[in-house]
């Protein structure tokens, strides 16, 4: 018989460790983005989630933010990522050759 582990309070840092791990990695993919488009947080926040301290909140509030706002930062980071390639794919097209 497998014995499973309660987690609640005897355990506390198992019981934080995925949601904790998991607002890090968010965290850093959020940062890995604002490099890549040279954005400020700031400016990312109120687009992505209408939250001007939305990195803050993610790496340091205590509850981090709901799932469905992941999601909506993630495809928010996706949509807009695949509109900057479609830009430059049109502006990187010498005019001779769309016709």
């Amino acid at each position: 018989m497998v014995k499973t582990m309660k987690l609640d309070a005897q355990h506390p840092a198992i019981k934080s460790a995925r949601p904790r791990w998991s607002r890090y990695a968010l965290a850093q993919e959020i940062r890995d983005f604002l490099e890549e488009f040279d954005l400020k947080p700031t400016p990312f926040g109120l687009a992505a989630a209408k939250d001007d301290k939305l990195l803050w909140r993610i790496e340091n509030a205590p509850n981090g933010i709901s799932l469905d706002k992941a999601d909506r930062i993630r495809a928010f980071m996706s949509e807009f990522r695949a509109k900057r390639h479609r830009e430059l794919a049109i502006h990187d097209t010498h005019p001779r050759d769309r016709e």
